[in-house]
């Protein structure tokens, strides 16, 4: 059996109907890249991956890093030889990230950061977001809704420089 080229797995996932998720972890990055961690996150650290992100609670011991999908498709597309478009601006990248709108719920969130959701609960009672209303629950209607402003702002102060 031929093996698949990560880009080629990715395009044909996208045929199939399946959307990427805006921000993929490091092991995806790893995949992709075929390197190491480490290499992964230097890329990140040095800026050859545009738009990197610790997306970590504050209590955490390690960072939890989150790589725009778009930023790594332009890096492989770069080392392809193709021509790569300029960095999109930080506008662009939250419009990639975040749903449209004022609100978005708590799994929008987690599904935006390519966390779980107690990761998500987590951040929201370190007081990273805004509620747009007071208090959430465990069952149908009870999913926290949070100000979309607040979690960009949130994420741009996140980013890896």
């Amino acid at each position: 059996m031929n093996a698949i080229a990560p880009m080629q797995l990715s395009t044909r996932i996208a045929r199939a109907g399946y959307t990427a998720r805006p921000l993929l972890s490091v092991c995806a990055a790893v995949w992709m890249l075929d390197i190491d961690e480490d290499k992964v996150l230097a890329l990140v650290e040095t800026g050859d991956l545009l738009w990197g992100f610790n997306v970590g609670s504050s209590k955490a011991m390690n960072r939890l890093v989150r790589i725009l999908t778009h930023s790594l498709e332009s890096y492989v597309a770069a080392r392809a030889g193709a021509s790569v478009a300029s960095d999109p601006g930080w506008e662009t990248v939250a419009d990639m990230i975040f749903p449209q709108g004022e609100t978005m719920t708590g799994p929008q969130l987690g599904r935006s950061l390519n966390c779980g959701r107690s990761h998500v609960i987590n951040l929201i009672r370190e007081g990273h977001f805004e509620l747009a209303r007071p208090g959430w629950r465990r069952g149908p209607s009870g999913s926290p809704v949070i100000k979309t402003e607040s979690a960009r702002r949130w994420l741009l102060g996140r980013r890896i420089v």
